[in-house]
């Protein structure tokens, strides 16, 4: 039990800096590159940004899954709540980004990213507030 709490914090602290991470590339996305489209040459560098910012969420996303398995084992109501909901929020959050990279330049597309940045502040919440509450 107590490893399984000592490697749940270390995954939480983990998707908690994998989230500010995630923010700022996404960031770099927005100011700096789109989304890959047909027929539209973008510099390498946007295209970098844009994959790094997919693979992360992605990795985010496996990452979320981790934590839902292990805070079960873990037997603690409030825990395996927090890990439920901070897993959704990562599930909103990356679909919104899937939809965003599959609309193009629409106004869908800025509902999406809306949608995704909602699911982000969530995730960060749940996951901090999991963090908190997870004792060594």
């Amino acid at each position: 039990m107590a490893s399984t709490v000592s490697t749940l914090q270390k995954r939480v602290r983990g998707i908690l800096i994998g989230l500010v991470v995630q923010f700022i590339l996404g960031m770099a996305v927005n100011l700096f590159g789109q989304p890959p489209q047909e027929g539209m040459q973008e510099p390498i560098y946007s295209r970098i940004l844009f994959i790094a910012h997919s693979l992360l969420g992605l990795l985010l996303l496996i990452g979320a899954i981790v934590i839902f398995v292990l805070a079960k084992k873990t037997k603690e109501e409030m825990v395996a709540k927090l890990s439920l909901y901070g897993m959704l929020s990562i599930i909103l959050a990356f679909g919104g980004g899937i939809a965003v990279a599959a609309l193009g330049e629409s106004n869908f597309s800025e509902l999406a990213s809306f949608v995704m940045a909602i699911g982000f502040i969530l995730a960060f919440i749940f996951y901090g507030k999991l963090f908190a509450s997870v004792k060594k």
